[in-house]
């Protein structure tokens, strides 16, 4: 996470220079792992239920968008544009898990399904594609 972070804070200073359309895919994922983690995992709203959680809960939220990451980096390393990795709904979700209760294992699983479907599903179709499917 750390990793992910500091180099996204290297990254962002090329997106305030020329724009993020310019970089190449894997430090585009890099910017959007980042915002995951910030917005997803750091950032708290002191009112809310997620005021206070777990720290079990904490570690479910990284895993689930380190997973995500990780998954996704193979993808762009085969060529395949993050454009279409991140256009699904269930990558918006990432930056809703801590509305999840902390004891609720089976949404955090549920979730990481629909993303590695996601993801084989798009890998699939670039394979096809690349095939001449269509």
């Amino acid at each position: 996470m750390r990793n992910i972070l500091a180099e996204d804070n290297k990254i962002q200073q090329v997106i305030k220079l020329v724009g993020e359309d310019v970089l190449p895919d894997d430090q585009r994922l890099i910017a959007f792992t980042a915002f995951l983690i910030k917005n997803g995992y750091l950032q708290q709203n002191s009112f809310g239920s997620d005021s206070y959680s777990p720290p079990m809960k904490g570690f479910e939220i990284l895993s689930v968008i380190l997973e995500f990451h990780h998954k996704a980096m193979e993808l762009v390393h085969k060529d395949i544009p993050i454009s279409l990795i991140k256009d699904d709904e269930s990558i918006d979700s990432i930056t809703h898990l801590r509305e999840l209760a902390a004891e609720d294992k089976e949404g955090f699983d549920q979730l990481r399904k629909r993303i590695d479907a996601h993801l084989e599903r798009v890998a699939a179709e670039r394979t096809r594609k690349l095939r001449g499917g269509e």
